[in-house]
């Protein structure tokens, strides 16, 4: 090695594979006792098969959701979705989360993120899973 000589790992290539230790999988929790949150779930996890993407059931291992450090009511009210940059997003955050991530699905993410559209979805999708969440207590899913 010569006096110039530069090492093999410059600053360009360590903060190149800092960035990629920084990203993880996404993690997606999800509450299977519910039918059309399930049928919702398992539909996306067809589109995301070639994803780093991790499914987690809290209704079949309820300890999932202490990594979320979270009520398992609440948890079960809403789709929650860890992203791969390790932010916490629910309800319909966590949907345009996982739609930025699902190929041919990005048009969603985008539209949903328009502050127009957005507000109006966050209410209907409050709204949608609040009554879900019931009907499934009176049918005694949980």
């Amino acid at each position: 090695m010569t006096k110039n000589s530069k090492p093999a790992f410059g600053k360009l290539e360590s903060s190149q594979h800092q960035r990629k230790a920084c990203l993880q999988a996404t993690t997606v929790y999800y509450n299977s006792a519910c039918p059309v949150c399930d049928s919702g779930v398992r539909f996306q996890k067809k589109k995301m098969d070639q994803t780093n993407t991790v499914w987690r059931d809290v209704h079949c291992d309820i300890t999932a959701r202490s990594d979320l450090q979270s009520d398992l009511e609440f948890v079960r009210k809403r789709l929650h979705v860890v992203d791969m940059h390790g932010r916490l997003r629910i309800g319909m955050d966590a949907f345009i989360a996982l739609w930025s991530e699902s190929p041919g699905e990005e048009w969603k993410a985008r539209i949903f993120s328009h502050p127009v559209f957005y507000r109006f979805s966050v209410i209907a999708y409050n709204c949608f899973s609040w009554l879900l969440y019931r009907l499934n207590i009176l049918l005694n899913r949980w």
